[in-house]
């Protein structure tokens, strides 16, 4: 309820109003229905899921298959192209290690654009120093409309909750600056993506994931 220009900071105002639709439109999403998807399950039995958490409309298991479906708002997918909500943290090997020594492991919930664009998986920096990833190389990038760099490259895990998609429990990923989006602070590229049929579905406004 505070016009933009009376800020001290633009940037800061900017932020407050992106985090009071996100609130709003997450607010929408919990209280509509939600679709959910069928199939044969693994045994040949009929399984209905309910709808997932998030922007994830529904999950479901085909015949050993995982896959989910959702469709969210026209405007934002238009714009910000397809997200979805993910949870990074040290790969699992080295979970497994170091849960017998107490230490903290911690796991953090970001947004993630998925980009047939790219063909790695990047990061913002602070994540990898949130979460403790393991180094384990050097990557050269070249980003659209900027110069190549050398980045560091991590061993990581990442999990897609509120659905049904299996986790990676070691994969890799590249720290690189350009990542520093309002709405997203990782771009899932086509390393991740070969291991999926990945569907988007513009004129109706789907994404769908078959891994």
């Amino acid at each position: 309820m505070k016009p933009v220009t009376s800020w001290a900071s633009r940037d800061e105002a900017f932020k407050n109003v992106v985090v009071g639709i996100r609130k709003v439109a997450e607010e929408l999403q919990r209280s509509a229905p939600q679709p959910s998807i069928s199939g044969d399950g693994a045994h040949g039995s009929r399984r209905e899921t309910s709808g997932a958490k998030g922007s994830l409309g529904g999950s479901a298991e085909v015949a050993g298959q995982h896959r989910v479906k959702w469709r969210p708002d026209s405007n934002t997918l238009w714009q910000q192209g397809p997200h979805i909500e993910i949870v990074i943290s040290k790969a699992v090997p080295e979970l497994r290690k170091l849960r017998t020594t107490g230490l903290d492991l911690p796991e953090l919930p970001v947004r993630a654009v998925i980009d047939t664009g790219a063909s790695l998986t990047l990061i913002n920096p602070e994540i990898a120093a949130t979460c403790k990833l393991t180094r384990v190389g050097q990557v050269t990038i070249n980003a659209v409309g900027g110069e190549a760099g050398e980045f560091p490259e991590y061993a990581a895990a990442i999990s897609f909750p509120g659905s049904q998609l299996p986790s990676l429990g070691t994969t890799r990923v590249v720290a690189c600056p350009i990542i520093r989006q309002p709405f997203f602070s990782c771009l899932i590229g086509r390393d991740i993506l070969r291991k999926w049929l990945f569907t988007y579905d513009g004129r109706n406004g789907e994404v769908e994931i078959t891994a």
